[in-house]
């Protein structure tokens, strides 16, 4: 039967692979288009199921059938060990872990009728190939298989399975589809309702098995329809049974349920042949990833333009992909026409098409429409149905017009015609002088001109006047000075000419050049000419009084000059003209008018009309502003056109005018004449009528004119409107009375302002409701109608009212009142009366009850309230001391306000005062407690108000606190412990801590408890006895190094420290320590050595080696520089022997019993330090000696630049030297500002050096203070942590310091560089005419260059001096790793042994589930004689993948072998660590690494030995032998692999591991510690730099330095 499922399973695959074969492509080989399949998959895997009936709801026991026998288990859905959900239906299957769905049991009544559902959704349309059931019992009597072909759709049977297909299902079981039949009926089949096998057996439904057309798959719809499928229920209906449960037995009925360990459904994502993927949208929806321009979830349905043939699934022989529709372009929407797809080929009619086209592709015009070209658009042919005889045009868009009409369209009247009607057009009968053109076709209207209107533009708007040809506008608008718009042309006016042909002199014409500067012009009969004033400044003609003034009446008229010379081409071709007025100014440039005949004279005319319309002025003006500039014409310039060479002259002005006079002049219509309206009188309304004024005083005719406002008191002037006031009025409009006066002046009456009655005549006004008259100017301090009172804030009687009278006097309430009040003091005595800011008395002098302060102070708040806490206070809170407020305080109560305790005491109770605090003097580290509260400051591990009692988890109460139990959470009943530190143990746990597992127990890795050893521990108990023994063997070995009782020596508590590890930890931070200092004194010794090389370099660029230093600043600046360079030899010398003595010290290592010799290293560590100190030092002078060089060097060379000389030499040289004088002033000013730079930022340097040699003189008095201290180890630890805190403090603020410095200095050779740049530039220059000075200039820059090299490498001595104490912060930060290795060692014996016997507990169980298959093979081989051939086979069968498999653990081996080998070579490695370690260690340390060499020799033997055992078992391996012995030999294999895997992986190996790990993680959080204390440096820097930048010039600068 198995071998029919799998052939049945074959078929099925072996069909989808006939229709999937090559298809997961959608192009071929060539090229083109094929079918795609998605990839064949199992579609259940992972998918939710849903079942109706799932075990463990409630938790229920089921029994398993195993033929005779019955195991019972426990089934509980809410334990993750104990449920069988659904979810293990459709998850990884593997038949040695399998894991499977279950149902409640017969026992719950699950048996037919009732049945139970399994539904799968797979999320879409797939295309079943096969269904897989692999029951974990036995296979049920009956069920069956439904399927949904849509979403939503109805149930519809797959398949049945029954033992009873006629009974259960109606169905006959041996039925089978004939050909022609409908192949979508379900089928019933008896084959898999056996009960056997109890487990394991597999149903599996091919969906194309026995159907007619399954090999013409891709032409069979019905087939297609029939494998799709969206859902699967799986109907349950009948259990297996062996008839047993009619006893109705409990156990029994418990055996039969439902379970099923796989549900597999083999398929692909249906999408038709047209995509070869499926994918999950963001909405979680599974969909085909459409090829081939089809669309939808299953790829059913063509893309919307894809329309030219109807859609098709794919098939082998064609991709059947949908067709782009042929709409030439013109739409992008088609739908598909059956009929038109019948008749030509091509099923996309196109639809909306776009650009007036039209048939089914979009192929021709609409009608009435045209087009050039079958690429064109259609355009409307829009024929005039008056002017056309046809709508339809011709292919270039031209109408057939009808007689008398013309354009495209038909539309238009002949040019000069209108009125297209039956009749044709009417002629035109505009009037020349105002239309702009021919008349409108349409209506006839005449396009007239801007001011011109009428139908035929024969009139003038309304505004404007004097229609001319001429005027652009047709009439000109009226001007009036702004004051009317109604005018008409002047009959009072005749046109005159203002003409200068200088026939007889100049004519008044001037000459003006640049500045104002005015000459003569040069006359000669008929013509002038002007002589430039130089080559850039030709000057201008000035037009004579007579062209200037009021010339409004030239607005419009021609402005003519005329220019002749020798010949033509000597005339000017540009003229300029210029207008100014008061405040304008405009130019125009004209070019010559042509000249209609040739005359005798070469003369070129230029004409200008004076109207803002003409184009060229600059700036452009309005009509207003333009005749603004002609009413006051100030000047007339015509630029020089005779040029620099006088060729040509000036020889006639004419300027168009008018002038009042009639016949026999010509009229002037271009004159206005205005209707004025009311308060206007002239012509042009340029006058103010009688009674009327400007409304600007003086503003000019252009202002409004307003009436006269003097109220009847006097007449005003028309253009100031000054009124000439009487009657004791003044003002603009005399509509006020005279200082002294009262009265109303705006009646008009002459009697209106009458005499005041006040004292001293002062000003007065009248009441208007009562008449009264009452002062309005008293002098100050006085009020009333007649200034009889003082005034709020004055006090007195000045008219004597009350006695004798005294003047009005400022009322003193020492500012206690508010100046604005009314009231505020009497004012006839001058007592306050409105005090403020809490204060009182005749003069506000005191503070009020309840308020303390000085209320004669002038700060805001004099007087405070005393505030005084009521429940500290003995008395009334409002009472308090009146100038300090201090507050009476009850007993241990204190503060100003008796707001709290005294130290000792807390609780502040009202009217009690403070209670002592109760705190317990071993428990608690300070007699003080919380002032509210009362708690008081515990030990660590202390707790309680007082202090006294431990902590839960902490024992030993003492003056130190308590400490903690670190009892182990697994092992222990409770975290708290005995009064020893013992702990209470669980069951199998033992040990102080309950850390470890007592004998014949062992910790298991699941649930990390000590469980009981099986039975099968005595097979292996032997093996465990023989390594018990040798570790013990091993253990004794180290217990005579153990750290925690070298000599014998016991702990003297439980938790006391152990002396070894201590000591040992620091004997190797003083080697580290010692090692540092022997590296920062050689790169000390490096950075001294390249100061050196810099001096030397110094010296020898100022040529020091010469025995002729005559010159006295080269003898002082080698001097300078010998100095330091002696110093720094004799530091280098220093530092090579400090470097020698640390080399040479021996460092013994004890460990001291009584008092040890830490007193002795810190003596000896002070000594270091104290050299380093003066190292420190030294390096320091030697900086500040370079420096001072340096400024020796600057002074030097400011001293040789000062010299005027060179000056003195310049000044003898010719013209050409002057700029060259000038570079050097800019040199001086530049070298004098880098030196001030270089200067300041020394200075700063010398700064920070002393801050740095503070810094080390602190560090050095941190350390002597410390050895005072050495007394014991927890002293020595408690310095050693101050030490480390202080270290890690200052350490940080030099390095902080050093790299600001460094920066600074880098700045400031950044700003140095572009000056040197700019001094070498300058320098180079100067030496084409001094090659001395020259050389001495670069002799400048490199002893500058050496000095700033100095300067730099004495800042680097010091960021070396900084990175050595951060050397020792690294050596103090090592040391926690090596403490943790320590305790590792301590441990290994422990953690081994548990390692081995968990590790041969669990190989036993797994050899045990090996041998019990063997087992059950041999006795069923030994029962079934008939079967020995075919069991012959299997077994020869098996012996062959056996050895393969051996084969296989032969490489494992080999590999093991191999790491076996590795770590070989890494305890080799340690065994040379240990050698290596000994040399350097006393000789108690080479006892210990002695024994840990014969350990690691030890195990070093083991691991031999077990590799010789591998050795013999892959030689049995190699050869011949027995099955039999094959599986022992495997058996044997894999105990000495479990074995010796136990002893590679070591606890000890592994700790180490881990500590090494823990270590670099370490070692990365303090990298990324430094990282982010950089960064907030580089901040600080940054914030340093911005602060020095913004300091005042007078703090950075250093001593004055001259100017060459």
């Amino acid at each position: 039967m198995e071998s029919a499922l799998l052939g049945l399973l074959l078929l099925a695959w072996s069909l989808s692979r006939q229709v999937s074969a090559g298809m997961d492509s959608c192009i071929d080989d060539q090229g083109s288009l094929s079918r795609c399949l998605p990839k064949f998959e199992n579609a259940a895997f992972n998918k939710t199921v849903m079942a109706s009936n799932v075990c463990g709801l409630p938790p229920e026991d089921y029994c398993m059938q195993a033929g005779s026998t019955r195991s019972c288990h426990h089934c509980d859905a809410s334990d993750p060990q104990r449920h069988h959900n659904v979810t293990y239906l459709t998850d990884f299957h593997s038949d040695e872990e399998p894991t499977w769905w279950q149902s409640q049991s017969m026992f719950y009544g699950v048996q037919h009728p009732r049945s139970v559902n399994l539904t799968l959704h797979l999320g879409k349309a797939f295309e079943i190939t096969y269904i897989r059931l692999k029951f974990h019992t036995s296979r049920p009597e009956s069920f069956a298989i439904y399927r949904r072909s849509k979403e939503g759709g109805p149930w519809l049977p797959y398949q049945y399975y029954s033992a009873s297909c006629q009974k259960t299902y109606g169905k006959n079981a041996k039925g089978y589809i004939r050909p022609g039949e409908d192949e979508r009926m379900a089928l019933c089949t008896d084959e898999f309702s056996d009960i056997s096998p109890l487990t394991g057996g597999n149903v599996a439904f091919s969906t194309l098995e026995g159907r007619p057309s399954a090999y013409n798959f891709d032409q069979s719809p019905v087939l297609q329809e029939w494998v799709t499928a969206t859902d699967l229920l799986i109907s349950l209906d009948r259990l297996n049974t062996f008839g047993d449960e009619f006893f109705k037995d409990p156990k029994v009925l418990r055996s039969y349920y439902y379970a099923i360990s796989d549900f597999s459904v083999g398929g692909r994502c249906k999408c038709n042949g047209h995509a070869s993927e499926c994918l999950t949208r963001e909405s979680g929806e599974l969909v085909c990833t459409c090829q081939h321009h089809t669309d939808g979830a299953d790829c059913q349905r063509c893309q919307p333009f894809y329309q030219d043939r109807p859609w098709a699934r794919a098939t082998a022989d064609s991709a059947n992909e949908c067709r782009l529709c042929n709409c030439s372009g013109r739409t992008d929407a088609c739908i598909f026409d059956a009929e038109l797809y019948r008749s030509t080929g091509s099923g996309g009619r196109c639809a909306s098409c776009r650009d007036n086209t039209d048939g089914p592709h979009c192929e021709r015009c609409r009608e009435n429409f045209y087009r050039n070209s079958p690429s064109d658009v259609c355009l409307p042919c829009n024929c005039s149905s008056l002017g056309s005889s046809s709508l339809q045009c011709e292919n270039n868009g031209v109408c057939h017009c009808r007689q008398g009409v013309t354009g495209e369209k038909c539309e238009d009247c002949q040019p000069g015609f209108h009125s297209l009607g039956p009749a044709g057009c009417r002629p035109c009968e505009c009037h020349p002088s105002g239309s702009a053109g021919v008349c409108s076709p349409l209506d006839g209207q005449c396009p007239c001109k801007t001011n011109v209107e009428g139908h035929t533009c024969g009139r003038c708007k309304p505004g404007s006047f004097n229609l001319a040809s001429d005027n652009p506008a047709g009439c000109e608008s009226c001007f009036c000075f702004g004051h009317s718009v109604a005018c008409a042309s002047s009959t009072r006016h005749s046109a005159i000419s203002i003409t200068s042909d200088f026939a007889e002199d100049p004519d008044g014409w001037t000459g003006e050049f640049s500045g104002g500067l005015e000459f003569p012009l040069i006359w000669k009969e008929g013509e002038v000419y002007l002589l430039p004033y130089s080559e850039d400044d030709i000057g201008f003609y000035k037009s004579p009084e007579r062209f200037l003034g009021n010339q409004l009446l030239s607005y419009g008229q021609l402005l003519s000059i005329a220019f002749v010379a020798e010949s033509l081409e000597l005339l000017p071709r540009r003229v300029t003209v210029v207008l100014e007025a008061s405040a304008v100014s405009v130019s125009i440039e004209l070019s010559p008018e042509p000249s209609p005949r040739p005359v005798q004279a070469p003369r070129h005319t230029f004409t200008l009309r004076l109207h803002e319309r003409d184009g060229g002025l600059r700036p452009s003006l309005s009509a207003l502003e333009f005749r603004r500039l002609l009413f006051n014409l100030t000047a007339l310039k015509i630029s020089n056109a005779g040029g620099h060479n006088y060729t040509s002259q000036l020889s006639r002005v004419t300027l168009g005018s008018a002038a009042p006079s009639h016949s026999p002049y010509p009229p002037a219509p271009w004159v206005e004449e205005c209707a004025c309206p009311p308060g206007y009188a002239g012509q042009f309304c340029e006058r103010c009528a009688p009674g009327y004024k400007r409304e600007v005083p003086n503003g000019g005719p252009f202002v409004r004119c307003v009436p006269c406002t003097c109220n009847q008191h006097g007449d005003c002037h028309p253009d100031t409107g000054v009124c000439q006031c009487t009657g004791f009025t003044t003002g603009p409009a005399c509509e006020l009375c005279l200082d002294g006066y009262y009265g109303n002046a705006l009646t008009g009456s002459s009697g209106n302002c009458q005499s005041c009655p006040c004292p001293e005549q002062t000003s007065c006004a009248q009441v208007p409701e009562t008449g009264e008259v009452v002062c309005t100017n008293c002098p100050p301090g006085q009020r009333g109608t007649r200034c009889q009172i003082c005034d709020d804030g004055f006090y007195g009687d000045p008219l004597g009212k009350f006695g004798i009278a005294r003047p009005c006097t400022p009322c003193d309430c020492h500012g206690n009142v508010d100046p604005n009040a009314v009231g505020v003091c009497d004012n006839l005595t001058g007592r306050c009366l409105k005090c403020l800011y809490h204060t009182e008395g005749d003069h506000c002098q005191h503070c009020q009850q309840g308020y303390y302060g000085n209320a004669l102070d002038q700060k805001a708040n004099k007087c405070e309230p005393c505030s005084c806490n009521p429940a500290g206070t003995a008395g009334p809170i409002e009472d308090c001391h009146p100038h300090s407020g201090q507050c009476f305080c009850l007993s241990h109560v204190t503060g100003q306000y008796c707001g709290h305790c005294m130290a000792g005491y807390f609780n502040l109770s009202s009217g009690l005062g403070c209670e002592r605090c109760n705190c317990n003097p071993i428990g608690s580290s300070s007699p003080a407690c919380h002032p509210i509260t009362g708690q008081c400051v515990c030990h660590p591990g202390v707790e309680g108000s007082s202090c006294d009692s431990c902590r839960k988890g902490f024992f030993g109460f003492s003056s130190r606190g308590c400490r903690a139990c670190n009892c182990d959470p697994m092992g222990s009943i409770t975290m708290q412990c005995h009064g020893n530190g013992t702990c209470t143990c669980r069951e199998g746990f033992v040990g102080y801590k309950c850390d470890k597992c007592e004998l014949n127990y062992f910790q298991s890795r699941a649930t990390y408890q000590c469980e009981g050893c099986p039975v099968c521990y005595g097979l292996v108990r032997d093996q465990a006895e023989k390594l018990q023994l040798r570790l013990q063997s091993l253990e004794k070995l180290l217990a005579r190094h153990s750290c925690r009782g070298r000599r014998g020596r016991q702990h003297q508590t439980l938790q006391g420290e152990d002396t070894l590890p201590n000591a040992l930890e620091d004997f190797l931070a003083i080697q580290e320590a010692r090692e540092a200092f022997v590296s920062q004194f050689t790169q000390l010794e490096t950075s001294a050595r390249t100061v050196a090389v810099q001096l030397r370099s110094i010296a020898m660029a100022m040529n020091c080696s010469r025995e002729d230093n005559a010159v006295e600043w080269r003898r002082r600046a080698c001097g300078a520089v010998a100095g330091p360079a002696a110093a720094v030899g004799t530091a280098q010398g220093q530092l090579r022997q400090a470097i020698h003595t640390l080399g040479s010290m021996v460092i013994p290592f004890e460990v001291q019993t009584g008092p040890n010799r830490w007193t002795t290293l810190v003596n000896e560590s002070q000594a270091l330090g104290k050299s380093h100190k003066e190292a420190a030092s030294h390096i320091e002078s030697i900086a500040k000696k370079a420096l001072m060089a340096s400024n020796q060097t600057f002074s030097l060379l400011m001293a040789l630049l000062e010299d005027n000389s060179t000056e003195v030499h310049f000044r003898s040289l010719t013209e050409q030297l002057l700029e060259m004088h000038q570079a050097k002033v800019n040199l001086t000013a530049q070298a004098n500002e880098t030196l001030s730079e270089a200067k300041a930022a020394c200075s700063s340097i010398q700064e920070d050096s002393a801050q740095i040699a503070s810094a080390l003189v602190n560090f050095t008095s941190s350390t002597l203070h410390l050895t005072n201290d050495s007394q014991s180890n927890l002293v020595w630890g408690q310095a050693e942590l101050f030490l480390s805190q202080d270290l890690n403090n200052r350490t940080g603020e030099l390095d902080l310091l050093v790299r600001s410095k460094d920066e600074l200095v880098l700045k400031i050779q950044e700003e140095l560089a572009p000056h040197v740049k700019s001094v070498e530039k300058h320098m180079e220059t100067i030496q084409k005419y001094n090659q001395a000075h020259a050389k001495l200039s670069a002799q400048v820059q490199q002893t500058k260059a050496a000095a700033l090299s100095s300067v730099v490498k004495g800042k680097g001595i010091e960021s070396q001096s900084s990175g050595l104490m951060k050397d020792l912060e690294d050596m103090r930060t090592g040391w926690p790793s090596t403490l943790v290795q320590t305790k590792a060692i301590v441990k290994k014996e422990r953690l081994v042994e548990e390692k081995i016997l968990g590790d041969a507990k669990k190989k036993t169980k797994q050899a045990e589930r090996i041998v019990k298959p063997a087992l059950d093979n041999s006795t069923l081989s030994n029962t079934t004689a008939s079967q020995a051939k075919t069991m012959t086979d299997t077994v020869t069968k098996e012996a062959k993948d056996a050895r393969s498999q051996a084969k296989s653990a032969k490489n494992a081996s080999a590999q093991l072998s191999s790491s076996v080998d590795t770590v070989l070579q890494q305890l080799e490695d340690q065994e040379r660590s240990a050698v290596q370690m000994q040399t350097d260690t006393t000789n108690e340390t080479e006892d210990t690494v002695g024994g840990m060499r014969e350990n690691i020799e030890a195990a070093k033997l083991k691991l031999e030995s077990h590799s010789v055992a591998l050795s013999e078992l892959l030689s049995k391996i190699e050869g011949d032998m027995a099955n039999e012995k094959f599986e022992r030999i495997l058996r044997e294999t894999e105990t000495w692999l479990g074995f010796l895997r136990n002893s590679v992986e070591s606890p000890v190996l592994s700790k180490k591991i881990q500590a090494l790990h823990d270590a670099a993680q370490d070692q990365e959080a303090q990298l990324l510690q430094v990282d982010r204390d950089i960064a907030e440096i580089k901040e600080e820097r940054r914030s340093l730099q911005d602060i020095v930048l913004h300091l005042p010039q007078g703090c950075t600068e250093g001593s004055k330095v001259g100017t060459l």
